[in-house]
């Protein structure tokens, strides 16, 4: 009888067995097989949507360095000399040479490539040429001074009279 029950303890225990073995190979598996895709996917789908929130941070800042890149041109126009403003140029160069005590001579204008030219001569002492040309360099606009020469001359009516020449060039819209 003893054998006859564990018999039948055995076989119980190994249907069991092969329920719970059945249980794991076509239930638990595939389960787990399943969740290790989702994962997967899930690592993707993170991937993805961070380098999306880094490409909007992006134009994000190209957004505002846009702005700003406006705001400092806008700022810059205010330097940019205007054709048609040729009388305002001249009498802001008129004023000082008069500040300065040089007497001025402007021989040449001309436009060309968004520039405009201006050839001027100076006549004074020089420490009045030298406050003429910080003067000019720091009127309010893009102004290079080019080709400067200065020869000095002595005449009956100005002694040691500096007679300075240079080509003004500023850009122009």
């Amino acid at each position: 009888m003893t054998l006859a029950k564990d018999k039948k303890i055995l076989i119980v225990l190994f249907i069991m067995l092969a329920i719970v073995s059945s249980i794991a190979v076509f239930v638990v598996y595939p389960t787990i097989s399943q969740i290790k895709d989702i994962n997967n996917e899930t690592d993707k789908i993170k991937k993805y949507l961070e380098t999306k929130h880094q490409n909007a941070l992006s134009v994000k800042q190209s957004k505002e360095k846009a702005e700003m890149i406006k705001e400092t041109v806008a700022s810059y126009l205010n330097y940019v000399f205007y054709t048609g403003e040729e009388l305002k140029l001249i009498t802001t160069l008129e004023k000082v040479a008069s500040e300065s005590n040089v007497i001025q001579n402007i021989k040449n204008y001309k436009l060309e490539n968004n520039k405009i030219i201006l050839n001027i001569t100076v006549g004074g002492d020089y420490s009045s040429i030298i406050k003429y040309v910080k003067e000019v360099e720091s009127v309010s606009y893009f102004i290079n001074i080019d080709n400067f020469t200065a020869n000095l001359s002595t005449t009956k009516e100005h002694i040691d009279l500096i007679t300075a020449g240079f080509t003004l060039s500023l850009y122009a819209q």
